[in-house]
């Protein structure tokens, strides 16, 4: 499945009662990268997926029309500068999920990722790789303060949130939090 690159598009998964607006940052031949793209239009976050969970794709509708005009809006007034994304360097050769992966244990950032097995997303930090098992350290996210360690084989990851504006606020609320 090739998704059509800079432009932005309604991406639907396995539920496809709710779907997320993105633009491809990049692509391999079994996942995506998107921006995020909130409901008012701002770039919140990058997202990788596998490729095989996606449903459906939508380019043109009216309600993307309207995330269109919200864009444009962002641009031209400052409300849109308090939050940027922050530049992020991937290999296009490379899988993207092992990058992400890799990335997120370099930077030591706060990420949220989704399995083919569990009900729900986990966030927190990834603690270590090896091969192909990452030790993940779990944050609850109403607390910002670490819960377990679970231990996640890569081949099962199918979704991973990161560098993204929640997952950047529980960072900061776990930082602050363990240093008093």
């Amino acid at each position: 499945m090739f998704i059509k690159e800079s432009c932005i598009v309604e991406i639907y998964t396995k539920n496809t009662e709710s779907f997320s607006v993105g633009r491809v940052f990049g692509q391999d031949e079994d996942s995506v990268i998107f921006e995020n793209i909130d409901v008012q239009g701002k770039i919140t976050g990058y997202y990788v997926m596998k490729k095989n969970i996606i449903s459906q794709l939508h380019y043109h509708t009216e309600y993307l029309g309207k995330i269109r005009k919200y864009m444009e809006y962002g641009k031209e007034h400052p409300y849109s500068n308090w939050f940027s994304l922050k530049p992020v360097a991937l290999n296009r050769g490379g899988s993207l999920i092992l990058q992400v992966l890799e990335y997120a244990k370099d930077n030591h950032i706060v990420i949220t990722l989704e399995t083919d097995q569990a009900d729900e997303p986990e966030a927190g930090y990834l603690k270590e790789m090896i091969r192909d098992t990452i030790i993940f350290s779990c944050l609850d996210v109403s607390t910002a303060q670490l819960s377990e360690e679970i231990t996640i084989s890569v081949q099962d990851i199918v979704f991973i949130e990161f560098e993204s504006i929640d997952n950047l606020l529980l960072q900061y609320a776990n930082t602050a939090l363990t240093i008093h």
